[in-house]
Order: C-alpha cells, then structure tokens, then sequence
C-alpha cells in the first residue's frame, strides 16, 4: 500500500506543476488517498488509491 500511496502522491505532484489543486490528497471513507488536481492544460484529474481487503 506504502508504494501505491507513495507513487499516487509523485503523480498527483507532477499535474498540479503548474495546475491547481482541487482536493488535496487524503483519507476519506472509501479511500486511504483521494484528491483531486487541475493540470495545467486545464484537465481535471481524480486520484484515488484503493483499501486492499
């Protein structure tokens, strides 16, 4: 899980360069990360690590 999180984050990182952040990445009920990002071409992005089971 450390790893997803870990990449999710790198990601999310590199499209708010320059874009904005929406939703920063947290916890919610049905995620451990979730967050959402704007680059900076406009597109919006949704990020979301799923709970291993």
């Amino acid at each position: 899980m450390e790893t997803e999180e870990t990449e999710a984050r790198e990601i999310f990182a590199a499209l708010g360069d320059g874009g904005q952040v929406v939703m920063p990445l947290q916890k919610t009920d049905w995620s451990p990360l979730y967050g959402i990002v704007k680059d900076r071409f406009g597109v919006t992005f949704q990020m979301n690590v799923t709970k291993e089971e």
